[in-house]
């Protein structure tokens, strides 16, 4: 073999010698798409399910508040101090949503705001991209199904999160069920509330029921304000409370 055919083969190899090099470091650093340890994913995850929850009991909370509604565009809604709910009684007709659409206002809700959770301080280090969406079934408990096709980076590590699912107890079947009742009762004599009756209604579900009145001023209709709570359960010491108001 002669010397050019010779510096060929050594430049030959030493570029196979350094390009193996290349591969070892790359697959080293997750270069190549080599997955995060199982630890970081249990980790991730773990923070993730939390920080779900913690936006689902929010949720909760904030519909609430606002006679089951996320959006009160459209909805015959009133403000009262910078606070606003719907009505469930106005015109003299029933205006109490059914739990479908609780259940989609609920959803709305989490798909505006469940992905704050990939900017939380304890998964920081991780890069996120996609989003989750979720699904919700409202029975005795709340249960929710969360869709995250989502990639998570670290360095060169890429993994993709798999779905999660949340289970919740939380009255909100049973708190929208009783203002249906209140409202049926005030039905019967629009303008005039029994509040005996009111009070069995609450005692026959173990709620407190109560009914705040408000005036604007002498030209405008009365209203009255519900506010339905349920005794047994708390959200970071916070009470579940059903708000709605109708027209006297």
């Amino acid at each position: 073999m002669n010397k050019r055919g010779q510096v060929t083969l050594f430049i030959i190899i030493a570029i196979i010698i350094v390009a193996l090099i290349a591969l070892v470091i790359f697959f080293q650093r997750g270069f190549l798409g080599a997955g995060l340890s199982e630890g970081e994913i249990a980790t991730v995850k773990g923070y993730l399910g939390e920080c779900f929850e913690l936006k689902t009991k929010e949720g909760i909370l904030y519909i609430g508040k606002q006679a089951g509604y996320y959006d009160l565009t459209g909805i015959e809604s009133i403000n009262f101090l910078e606070e606003r709910t719907a009505y469930y009684w106005k015109d003299n007709q029933s205006l109490v949503p059914d739990i479908t659409t609780v259940q989609d206002e609920l959803s709305d809700y989490l798909n505006e705001n469940v992905n704050e959770c990939f900017f939380i301080q304890t998964v920081s280090e991780y890069n996120f991209e996609g989003q989750c969406t979720s699904a919700i079934e409202i029975t005795e408990n709340i249960n929710v199904q969360f869709n995250c096709p989502v990639t998570v980076r670290k360095g060169g590590a890429t993994s993709t999160l798999e779905n999660f699912e949340i289970n919740i107890n939380a009255p909100v079947a049973k708190l929208l069920d009783v203002s249906n009742q209140v409202v049926e009762e005030y039905s019967k004599e629009p303008g005039f509330i029994a509040i005996e009756n009111i009070d069995e209604i609450a005692l026959a579900n173990n709620v407190t029921v109560k009914g705040v009145p408000i005036t604007f001023d002498i030209f405008e209709p009365e209203h009255m304000w519900f506010l339905i709570t349920d005794k047994n359960i708390k959200f970071e010491d916070k009470n579940i409370t059903w708000r709605f108001v109708v027209e006297l």
